[in-house]
């Protein structure tokens, strides 16, 4: 395939491309990559669950008056 066949390509049709191919080459490792996603998901909405929590505690007036130090 050219250069010139590439830079004719709409929009649309890359959209319907990209899947297609990922799904041909990559098909063994979606399922592995989809639990990456999701783990990092469900981490994601752990941490600012925690951080609303300590916010919440901290403007309630149950927390000390000292800026906690972060986290590392």
């Amino acid at each position: 395939m050219s250069l010139a066949a590439l830079q004719n390509l709409d929009a649309s049709e890359i959209i319907l491309i990209l899947p297609l191919t990922l799904a041909f080459f990559a098909a063994r490792k979606l399922p592995e990559l989809a639990e990456g996603f999701w783990q990092g998901v469900r981490e994601f909405r752990k941490v600012t669950q925690e951080i609303a929590e300590e916010v919440a505690s901290q403007l309630d007036g149950n927390g000390s008056s000292e800026v906690p130090s972060p986290r590392s």
